[in-house]
């Protein structure tokens, strides 16, 4: 009894304590701490990791990702960073491995691909240089981002010098599926994934939202979009 007794004492201190802590940043109208604490992502007070780290509001911020910083990439609009700066995964405008590294969104990134750079991924915004955009919203040359398999995998070309063959997602081709209110293809194409008619695997394979889908799974599941499309 005795035990229970001081378990639920140090449980109400927390939350008393939890309760009476200052509020700051975005969570209390942009409010600083006082003392030189750092104000956590959540807007609590503090210092250590848990405060000063990544996500740090304000006070001596010691992690990346800082609301003092500019922001910038999908979090701003496709903003990008001044003075050569790197713009982190997180949206934030630095240098060094954290703001250049793996996920950087724009500026002298050294990493691995970021944030889609192009595309319907990217507010339709067009690569530049003649560079070609892949299915998956990112800048580049060769097969992978000009022809029927960017970006690592199904689709094609959005924007720039496309091969011929056309694509899944390539500007012109026609629209159907969800992407336009559950319009059906002509000419027994398949519609696929993307919402572009045409034939052969990339359309009439997995995802496919209509037309002679290869998966009695596609299948049934154009017929149910169209169905609930029609709903009143």
């Amino acid at each position: 009894m005795k035990a229970l007794l001081a378990l639920g004492a140090l449980l109400l201190v927390g939350v008393i304590t939890h309760a009476q802590a200052q509020q700051c940043g975005s969570q209390a109208g942009g409010k600083e701490c006082p003392n030189n604490l750092c104000c956590s992502p959540y807007g609590y007070c503090g210092s250590g990791d848990a405060y000063c780290g990544n996500g740090c509001q304000n006070g001596p911020c010691n992690g990346y990702g800082t609301l003092r910083q500019e922001q910038c990439g999908s979090q701003a609009d496709v903003k990008e960073c001044p003075n050569n700066l790197c713009c982190s995964r997180w949206g934030y405008c630095g240098s060094g491995e954290a703001y250049c590294g793996n996920g950087c969104q724009n500026g002298p990134c050294d990493g691995a691909l970021g944030a889609p750079q192009c595309g319907v991924q990217a507010g339709g915004r067009t690569c530049p240089n003649g560079l070609c955009c892949s299915p998956y919203g990112y800048c580049g040359t060769g097969p992978d981002y000009c022809g029927g398999n960017g970006g690592g995998g199904g689709g094609c070309c959005q924007s720039g010098p496309c091969s011929s063959g056309g694509g899944i997602g390539r500007p012109g081709g026609e629209q159907c599926g969800s992407q336009v209110d559950g319009k059906e293809c002509p000419n027994g194409l398949c519609c696929s994934k993307y919402g572009y008619c045409g034939s052969g695997q990339a359309y009439c394979g997995n995802g496919c939202q209509g037309g002679p889908c290869y998966s009695s799974y596609a299948r049934a599941g154009a017929l149910l979009s169209r169905a609930l499309l029609r709903q009143p």
